[in-house]
């Protein structure tokens, strides 16, 4: 371990003497790298001296990506250091810059800094949007490493939020994503305390603490102090006082190492109360001493961090307000500008269809005067065929009304050609009188003809044989 912080603090020596090298030497993952590497080992102040060294040397350099990395970094560290409002200066500068360099990865991580910031906050719903917008940009990320662990970072942070919210459903949605991504400590720690807080199946509690123990050598210490500070709640509800107070100063060293407040709040409280328990009232009164200090402290940023967040709520709404205000008018504004243009187009296809129309329907009363003179020529001519009783009267009859011939011939086959003849006959509008000067008979005969073809057409005695035909 002391060769490890050794390598660490020869490397930053460097880089601060190595500073016209900076662009060449440092990327995302060599930062990431270094401040990892701090966090390991609950060095809080080194990330953020390091952090604040990496400002400096990327605004003269101009690198904006290393700038915003840096403060997204100062962000991180100093809201888990519960100094919410130095975090959230550092932030806002980052969302300044990073509209510049449009980077998916860095755009998670902001917003998921914000989350953090907003649920220390005691502002639930505000964080839980932050963390989707940081889904959002991971789920663009090709790179699956840095995809799964920014996603595993924000269900797990979701799942928080959800319990303070108590919506449990959605509470257990992200805990199955975080296992299915791979579970780190805290994540069973979580689970631990839930079963605790329940005050049932304390045998669950103790598994998932011993689950997490076993792997907390490979992530930040604050994980293991995490689990420490549940064992210790875990014996207190044992009524085990001395395990309890054990677990809870272990916690307790790891807290002070890594500065984080809150969690050193709780330690000093549950410590006060167990020596309270053990009848150790000296101890016990050190310890809630300590306690309360800490707790002004703590309001006190608190109360004085909470205004920032809440102002940039307003601001954000007042902005989406305008948004949709604006939206709103341009989607009326489209609206109506397509109604109008809808409406010219409609009116000046109407008035073409309707000139084409009085065009098409002039045409056709032409075509059907010029078709009515020639059947009307036809006809005559046909009328003076079959008053001369020309052998080629028929003929020429079907070549002038062709689709009645063929519709008679067709309906009722059995018609002889004298049948078919008489029917042209009445077509043409000759009387019985007329068909006896044609065809040079009686008008008897004509009237018999007449009777025998209504036969053969199978109409009825009511049927008159004219109107039928010229119906048909």
């Amino acid at each position: 371990m002391f060769s490890q912080k050794l390598k660490l603090f020869l490397f930053l020596f460097l880089f601060l003497i190595g500073k016209n090298y900076y662009s060449q030497i440092f990327t995302l993952n060599k930062i990431d790298s270094i401040s990892g590497e701090f966090e390991k080992h609950g060095d809080y102040k080194r990330i953020v001296v390091y952090n604040l060294e990496l400002v400096k040397q990327s605004k003269k350099t101009n690198n904006k990506e290393v700038l915003v990395i840096a403060y997204i970094n100062l962000g991180r560290t100093l809201c888990t250091l519960n100094r919410y409002k130095e975090s959230l200066y550092y932030l806002d500068k980052a969302e300044e810059q990073i509209s510049e360099i449009k980077n998916n990865l860095l755009e998670s991580r902001l917003y998921a800094q914000y989350g953090r910031n907003y649920y220390a906050l005691g502002l639930f719903k505000e964080s839980v949007k932050n963390f989707n917008k940081s889904i959002s940009f991971a789920k663009k990320l090709k790179d699956l490493k840095n995809k799964n662990n920014l996603l595993y970072y924000n269900y797990a942070w979701k799942l928080d939020n959800f319990h303070e919210l108590n919506l449990i459903d959605s509470m257990y949605i992200m805990q199955n994503k975080c296992i299915k991504l791979g579970p780190e400590p805290l994540l069973y720690v979580t689970i631990a305390a839930r079963h605790l807080k329940d005050k049932i199946h304390l045998d669950s509690t103790e598994y998932y603490l011993k689950k997490a123990l076993k792997i907390t050598d490979n992530y930040p210490l604050y994980q293991k102090s995490r689990a420490y500070f549940i064992y210790g709640k875990f014996y207190t509800e044992k009524k085990d006082n001395e395990s309890a107070l054990k677990y809870y100063l272990k916690a307790l060293d790891i807290f002070k190492k890594t500065q984080r407040q809150s969690d050193k709040r709780d330690a000093y409280k549950s410590i006060a109360e167990t020596y309270k328990s053990l009848n150790e009232k000296e101890k016990a009164n050190e310890y809630l001493e300590k306690y309360s200090n800490i707790n002004d402290s703590i309001n006190e940023s608190e109360k004085s961090s909470l205004d920032i967040p809440i102002e940039k709520v307003i601001k954000e709404k007042e902005n989406q307000q305008k948004n949709e205000k604006y939206q709103l008018y341009l989607i009326i504004f489209l609206i109506a500008a397509s109604a109008l243009i809808t409406i010219y187009y409609i009116r000046k296809s109407y008035i073409k269809n309707q000139s084409n129309k009085v065009q098409i329907l002039n045409e056709k009363i032409k075509e059907t005067e010029i078709l009515k003179n020639k059947l009307t020529i036809s006809t005559e001519g046909v009328i003076k065929l079959a008053k001369k009783n020309d052998p080629f009267f028929l003929s020429r009859f079907q070549d002038v009304y062709p689709e009645f011939y063929e519709k008679l011939k067709t309906q009722h086959p059995l018609l002889t050609l004298k049948d078919l003849k008489i029917c042209a006959l009445i077509k043409l509008n000759l009387t019985s009188q007329d068909i006896v000067e044609c065809e040079n008979i009686s008008l008897r005969t004509v009237e018999t003809k007449k009777y025998r073809l209504k036969k053969k057409l199978n109409l009825s005695v009511d049927d008159d044989l004219n109107i039928w035909i010229q119906n048909l």
